[in-house]
């Protein structure tokens, strides 16, 4: 018992170094490669330390400039363990041009990794020389690509005002390009960042796509038209409440033509294949060295290609020697994202049988493609392999032992009286069988008693669902403590709007909110203004929203200011009359309230 208390111990002690060395520290950018005129989002994310640091970011501002900074800490709870998020955001724009190492950034006794962005020349792009409020542009990069080759097609939407990219601010057409030009992918979700051009600073939304051309020559993108919802607010004349309006303003981009370049005379191979990169590998699945007349072995060939897709990559063709015979699985095909690229994987199982023994040489395989970055041929190679057959029965000399033999004396002559020769009587070996047949009938009674003991188990559980059952119906709260229940949360949102206080105003909704969908119960004002579906209490919530987030770096000094421009009586007018609105909603059977403390 003491030893083993002493392994405990030490293990114990070994689990806690290795937690205590674990980075909780990460550090991300929205991209590694950016423009003079671009900016960069930096965020640093620590784990579990539930407190704000005050790292030293002035070290950042040798290379680049801090547009903006911004600080986040967030809960969870799993398990009823409690985890806490601290994250640091920092937008930067580069001084000048070149390869720059962000240092490790120290956060109490945790440092972070080191990152490196590389800044570019002044991207030039088709903004108008006036300024304007939106405009967007389509970049191909290469310009000049290959055909069939990987080219990233970036779709940039420039705007003055922010949007919101998780809402409805935009909708995009859709690309009307023919499949005999080009095949067009989505690459990535959308990015944000901040642009200056011709002394105005732009909001850029950027979408990524890939575009792999069919034909050499030239092709055209036709122009893609934008709709770009515009918002903004303003306070009424001789009142404190706000008026919101809205505006619908159209962009185009400009009609693109791309040229394609053809396939290089230098590439003579079988299969055309520009890319990146391009490797083979392979895996066996039991021994080549040792294989016997009538066995198998498989052996799984992958491709993988760095700038292809996977519906590019050719198949494997192989020229076996007499005596073995290959069989080929259908290949299994994948498309992943990479960083920068499109990475596919091709995947083709081969099985081999061989019909008499010896040793085999399976021939090496070659795959030519064209390096995009070098404009030179190169050749993944797979080099040959043995296989090494042996005979199964072994040697031609080797005898099959014979059957054991019983000596049985004879009868009697019932003539004679005398008594004949022994015969040998040839045994049957029965042993083997009998053993056999004892561990098959002893598996056949594990299953029927595992079966048996499913089947009682069932029962119990479904006995025990039904007490559960019983016994929440029997419990749960009659309807007059949830109506009351319910007026008392209504009567604390008609107080806080009183008391113009917009925190006491956001809880009483949310409990109000817990009570009417206990079961998916929303976590945010917004969600509950899209479950009423008022419009005038969406714009409420909206106003609500921006006085409870708005300029939280100097929240105290402005907390007067924002209270007494609340037009708390609104809310609470809104709310009440969507109230009441759901309700007849209800009496009518058009949209039914989930049901309160379900089962």
């Amino acid at each position: 018992m003491i030893r083993f208390k002493i392994y405990r111990r030490f293990l114990l002690g070994i689990l806690l170094c290795l937690q205590s060395t674990a980075m909780a520290v990460s550090v991300k950018v929205d991209q590694n490669t950016i423009g003079l005129n671009e900016t960069v989002t930096l965020s640093y994310s620590v784990k579990n330390k539930g407190r704000q640091f005050s790292p030293n970011f002035s070290i950042i501002s040798r290379d680049f400039n801090i547009v903006d900074q911004a600080y986040k800490l967030s809960y969870s709870f799993n398990n009823g363990k409690a985890r806490s998020l601290a994250t640091y955001v920092l937008v930067l724009k580069p001084l000048r041009k070149g390869t720059f190492t962000i240092p490790p950034m120290k956060f109490g006794s945790e440092k972070s990794a080191s990152i490196i962005i590389k800044v570019k020349q002044r991207i030039v792009s088709n903004a108008p020389v006036s300024g304007a409020d939106y405009f967007s542009e389509i970049v191909i990069s290469p310009e000049k690509p290959y055909v069939q080759q990987e080219a990233d097609m970036l779709l940039r939407i420039y705007s003055v005002q922010p949007l919101k990219m998780n809402r409805s601010d935009y909708n995009v057409d859709k690309f009307n390009i023919s499949a005999n030009d080009a095949l067009l992918k989505k690459f990535a979700s959308g990015r944000s960042y901040r642009k200056q051009l011709n002394g105005q600073v732009y909001n850029v939304y950027e979408f990524r796509y890939k575009i792999f051309p069919q034909h050499s020559g030239s092709f055209t993108i036709p122009s893609l038209k934008i709709r770009i919802l515009k918002r903004y607010s303003r306070f009424r004349r001789y009142s404190s409440s706000r008026s919101y309006y809205s505006g619908v303003k159209f962009t185009r981009t400009k009609t693109k033509k791309v040229s394609v370049k053809a396939r290089p005379k230098s590439s003579r191979a079988r299969y055309w294949l520009p890319a990146v990169k391009v490797s083979l590998s392979d895996i066996w699945t039991g021994n080549p060295q040792r294989l016997y007349v009538g066995g198998s072995v498989s052996r799984t060939v992958s491709i993988e290609a760095l700038g292809l897709m996977a519906s590019q990559l050719p198949e494997i063709n192989l020229n076996m020697p007499p005596g073995i015979k290959a069989y080929k699985e259908t290949a299994v095909s994948k498309d992943l994202r990479d960083l920068e690229h499109i990475r596919s994987t091709r995947k083709i199982k081969i099985l081999f049988l061989p019909s008499r023994a010896g040793t085999y040489t399976i021939p090496e395989i070659k795959l030519p493609w064209w390096n995009v970055k070098t404009n030179k041929i190169e050749v993944a190679i797979l080099p040959a392999r043995t296989l090494k057959v042996l005979d199964i029965l072994g040697p031609a000399t080797t005898k099959t032992p014979s059957s054991p033999k019983l000596t049985l004396p004879d009868k009697k002559s019932k003539k004679t009286g005398q008594v004949s020769t022994n015969k040998a009587v040839p045994v049957q070996s029965g042993a083997g069988y009998s053993v056999l047949w004892v561990w098959l009938s002893a598996f056949l009674l594990l299953v029927w008693l595992l079966t048996m003991l499913m089947w009682w188990l069932s029962l119990t559980r479904v006995e025990q669902d039904q007490e559960l059952v019983r016994l929440k119906k029997k419990h749960s709260p009659p309807m007059s403590a949830i109506l009351n229940s319910e007026q008392a949360l209504q009567k604390s949102v008609r107080q806080s709007c009183i008391l113009k206080q917009p925190g006491h105003c956001r809880k009483a909704l949310l409990d109000w909110s817990r009570l009417h969908w206990p079961k998916n119960f929303p976590t945010s004002l917004t969600q509950i203004a899209e479950r009423l579906k008022f419009a005038d209490f969406v714009v409420q919530i909206d106003y609500l929203n921006e006085l409870l987030y708005a300029n939280d770096q100097n929240a105290e000094s402005l907390v007067d200011s924002v209270v007494e421009h609340w037009d708390s009586d609104a809310l609470w007018q809104s709310f009440s009359a969507a109230i009441k609105q759901r309700q007849s909603q209800v009496v009518k059977g058009l949209s039914p309230l989930a049901d309160l403390y379900p089962d």
